[in-house]
């Protein structure tokens, strides 16, 4: 079952999540009489978790979502919010990892010096040990770097 799309953005997938989550402990607070009963309230508990799992997508968040089986805990703690948060915030941070390492690449790309593009060209990386100019590609790429000015 799918509520939000598979490509939508992490945005409108956060703020399903989310509306669905508040939603669900608004009823689980206020309505429970109603969902205190043993299997009116599992259904109602395992639905919302399948639901919000279809849109996270998220174990561990999922794992968070079953402390609504606890009896009392679940039903005065709002749970599925706080797992919501916690996915939400979980899931930014690496979004935004993942961004910082692109940018990082892309800008390290770009500013190359000579001599580290000659040490990713050579095929040996050279040792501590070994002179400049017995590294023959990376001597003749400095050389062809230096006459060419």
């Amino acid at each position: 079952m799918n509520i939000v799309r598979e490509d939508a953005s992490f945005k409108s997938k956060a703020l399903a999540a989310l509306g669905i989550a508040v939603t669900a402990d608004a009823l689980d607070y206020f309505a429970a009489p109603i969902f205190s009963t043993p299997i009116i309230g599992d259904v109602f508990d395992s639905f919302i978790t399948s639901l919000l799992y279809s849109i996270t997508k998220s174990k561990l968040s999922t794992a968070v979502n079953m402390a609504e089986f606890i009896p009392f805990i679940g039903d005065f703690l709002p749970v599925y919010t706080l797992s919501t948060l916690m996915w939400i915030s979980k899931e930014s941070k690496r979004r935004n990892k993942e961004r910082v390492r692109k940018y990082e690449q892309e800008y390290h790309n770009k500013t190359k010096t000579p001599v580290l593009r000659a040490k990713l060209l050579s095929s040996s990386p050279p040792s501590l040990y070994t002179p400049l100019w017995k590294n023959i590609k990376l001597f003749q790429f400095l050389l062809r770097d230096v006459v060419g000015r």
